[in-house]
């Protein structure tokens, strides 16, 4: 039996090896395992290196986080140099990429026409660099935030207008990743129900905006009567396609790796299994806890 330390409690955390799949995570066609394959987001490029050996060694999925920031995506000669970083690091690697779009100071829903106008042209930027490095998917962030229950559903009418806005928004850069084989995924932020994410995505009606659970943002809007991570990932799954699997305390989006807080890691894992739309999953903690953070799950037979 092995033990590894969890550095946010003062006791061991014990393993028990698992020889028998639970039937959540066994295909019911083959009998075949059905683990989820875990890849990592890696905000600060340079930190990639930490990572490399891992990924290549099982072609896992990768995100960067270059694009996430107006101030890199107004560095044209910055950009340039990041591209030809990361073609240096993959070589030999032949998983998917992704990129996290700019967010700060950022929204895919304002009302207003000129604030509309320049969050497209840095979606837009985005998205081509994106393209340039030959990323499949560019997260943003959702917009919607709701005030009431969440097993209320907010009325359609109330939704539409935060729709209009979305879609006046990204029109432009959906049509640009239909031409660039790349998908936008929304994210949940703030969001206790998946009432406006799935809404937008069917508003869409386009392979190329989909949808990507945060399982950690799921687990803070508890507090505000939303739903878990795991109810998050049932009631999306059509669009889903995209996961970021982070930790927390329920209090701040702390970005522990799975294991050091209060998540619950075998129904996550559980629902994930059970996707078929072959989402990228990415460990979006610090690079140096990853390898920890895949030794958790996997000892538990939750994922590979």
């Amino acid at each position: 039996m092995g033990r590894i330390a969890d550095p946010h409690h003062a006791t061991l955390k014990e393993i028990t090896p698992v020889t028998t799949l639970p039937p959540a995570f066994t295909s019911a066609e083959t009998g075949e395992a059905n683990l989820p394959l875990l890849g990592a987001a890696v905000w600060d490029i340079d930190t990639l290196p930490i990572v490399r050996d891992w990924l290549i060694d099982g072609q896992r999925d990768l995100e960067i986080g270059t694009p996430g920031e107006w101030q890199r995506l107004a560095d044209k000669a910055l950009l340039a140099e990041r591209a030809t970083f990361l073609r240096e690091q993959l070589s030999g690697w032949t998983g998917r990429l992704g990129v996290h779009g700019p967010f700060v100071g950022m929204t895919i829903a304002s009302p207003d026409p000129e604030i509309q106008a320049v969050s497209t042209k840095r979606f837009l930027e985005a998205a081509q660099w994106a393209a340039e490095v030959g990323a499949k998917h560019m997260v943003v962030h959702s917009p919607f935030v709701a005030f009431g229950h969440a097993f209320m559903m907010p009325p359609v009418a109330e939704l539409k207008p935060t729709i209009d806005a979305i879609h006046a928004t990204l029109d432009p850069v959906v049509r640009f990743a239909e031409t660039a084989d790349l998908k936008i995924v929304i994210e949940n932020i703030q969001d206790t129900s998946t009432a406006g994410v799935l809404a937008t995505a069917a508003s869409f009606d386009s392979p190329h905006l989909r949808l990507s659970v945060d399982v950690g943002h799921a687990h803070l809007m508890l507090q505000r009567g939303g739903i878990p991570a795991s109810r998050w990932i049932d009631e999306t799954a059509p669009y889903l396609a995209h996961l970021h699997l982070t930790d927390n305390d329920g209090v701040y989006d702390r970005h522990w790796a799975p294991g050091d807080g209060e998540l619950k890691w075998y129904g996550i894992m559980a629902s994930i299994a059970r996707l078929t739309t072959n989402p990228t999953i990415h460990l979006e903690i610090h690079p140096k806890d990853v390898v920890r953070a895949f030794d958790y799950l996997t000892s538990r037979t939750l994922a590979r």
